[in-house]
């Protein structure tokens, strides 16, 4: 008899009739140890066939090793699914929404039975003569994509969300509940439930999530700046800074971003010794804790008011105590210099969104009042940097003051979202000559705050939470799908 490894791995000799034998699938690694022992005992008893012995295991016991992506057709019908793998030898088993769909040799496959207007996801998993050896990333898209048409999902009772897409396209929302006290989370998809985060969070929460998948939520509690980290399917959270202020404007703030390598940074108020001011946090080294940065800036700052260029500088945007003008910061190696201030008037809300185009430069965008006056009207502002110096245009003139905003420059186009001041959710887009705005057809209540992205897929998702009877709800608002 020729002695192999293989067993261990889920292949060995038939210790019966020359045809393949397949044992059972048990559950547990303790009976596949016991069957792992049986077989063993069965070579060792008997003489050497010429077939094989399959161990099987399911497909989730398989390492992350392919590589999905998945488009979808103009006709908002089909999604075309396309796959690296690590062996040229495997055959593949596609999911849908956690239902099988296709088994092939290939490494692209078009799905064509989909419906217009919905959400799928795709997992590709990769089988050998060892068993289930690969599985891929989840996949999402969402058909129709050519569709103005905007589609509204709630998720859950609360307020103050948060949202972030992943680098394989998937959702990630965070809020904070009815009450303003909870923090939970949800990776949208099919029959995924909401998880809790931290049941003393009393702030909004910021979010984002690295290249590996692991997500990072900022927000503050009775203990001051906590942070939760999401990996391996599981939370850990820890106090950051125990100054941290929590309470009073909990809709302000805090800020987390990423650096290129995935180093979390948190801007936040702070108070030492009865002065407040914003802070900067960072844990470039998990096993030496966080460093604070007191910035000795003292404004405020809302949940996307903080972003990491590619040089590793943080950039921060900020209005004052009052609401009277709107500055962005670099943190340089002398210190945090201001690199604008523009004058508000005074005006009502929280910290303003920065966002940084592909060559680094900022971008912010506010409610602003061009003088004080006693007229409710306002204008929305982008103000925008480039080599010349910081330019601002007129996206729109509402009527009074909204809230929350948010803006994009994602694949070159400027985009802001904002809450106006009847709770309306609208967006604005910078075309070749001019800003146009749209608004959702059916809101179903006034909005107080929102957040958005644009997808690996192009398509935009807002998030925003609307007052409802007893509390409020969140909802996910995308172009349908």
């Amino acid at each position: 008899m020729v002695g192999t490894p293989a067993a261990a791995q889920g292949q060995g000799h038939s210790a019966r009739s020359g045809r393949a034998e397949v044992l059972p699938r048990v559950a547990g690694r303790a009976h596949r140890a016991a069957g792992a022992a049986l077989l063993a005992a069965l070579l060792a008893a008997s003489g050497c066939g010429n077939t094989e012995v399959t161990l099987n295991a399911t497909p989730d016991d398989a390492p992350q090793t392919i590589v999905l992506t998945a488009t979808a057709a103009a006709s908002g019908t089909q999604a075309t699914l396309s796959w690296t793998t690590p062996n040229e030898k495997f055959s593949y088993r596609v999911d849908r929404n956690g239902t099988g769909v296709a088994s092939l040799s290939e490494r692209t496959w078009t799905d064509t039975a989909l419906a217009a207007g919905q959400r799928y996801c795709w997992k590709v998993y990769g089988l050998s003569g060892f068993g289930w050896q690969a599985r891929s990333n989840e996949a999402c898209v969402g058909t129709d994509p050519a569709s103005t048409d905007w589609r509204l999902e709630t998720l859950a009772a609360g307020r103050w969300p948060a949202i972030a897409v992943d680098a394989s396209g998937e959702l990630h929302v965070c809020w904070a509940g009815v009450a303003g006290t909870g923090i939970s989370y949800l990776r949208v998809g099919p029959g995924r439930k909401a998880e809790t985060v931290d049941a003393d969070g009393q702030s909004q929460c910021s979010l984002a999530v690295d290249a590996t998948g692991i997500v990072h939520v900022a927000y503050t509690s009775r203990f001051g700046l906590r942070h939760a980290k999401r990996e391996a399917d599981a939370w850990t959270s820890a106090t950051v800074d125990a100054q941290g202020l929590a309470g009073g404007r909990r809709f302000d703030g805090p800020a987390i971003a990423l650096s290129t390598a995935g180093v979390p940074r948190i801007a936040y108020r702070r108070t030492v010794s009865g002065t407040v001011s914003l802070a900067v946090a960072t844990r470039a080294d998990p096993a030496s804790g966080w460093t604070i940065d007191p910035t000795a800036i003292q404004g405020l700052v809302g949940p996307r008011s903080l972003a990491v260029d590619a040089g590793g500088a943080s950039r921060l945007a900020t209005t004052d105590e009052l609401g009277q003008s709107v500055s962005a910061w670099r943190r340089e190696t002398r210190g945090w210099v201001r690199e604008t201030a523009q004058s508000l008037a005074p005006t009502a809300g929280d910290g303003p969104p920065i966002a940084l185009d592909a060559a680094g430069n900022a971008r912010m965008a506010w409610w602003q009042r061009d003088a004080p006056t006693t007229a409710n009207t306002v204008a929305l502002k982008w103000y925008e940097a480039a080599a010349s110096g910081w330019t601002a245009e007129t996206v729109a003139t509402p009527v009074g003051l909204g809230t929350r905003v948010a803006i994009s420059e994602t694949g070159g186009t400027r985009r802001v979202a904002v809450v106006d001041a009847a709770g309306t959710v609208r967006l604005y887009t910078r075309g070749p000559t001019e800003w146009t705005g749209e608004t959702f057809p059916t809101q179903g209540g006034a909005a107080a705050s929102l957040d958005f992205v644009v997808g690996t897929d192009q398509q935009l998702r807002i998030v925003f939470d609307r007052a409802v009877e007893g509390g409020g709800s969140v909802v996910l608002a995308s172009r349908k799908p």
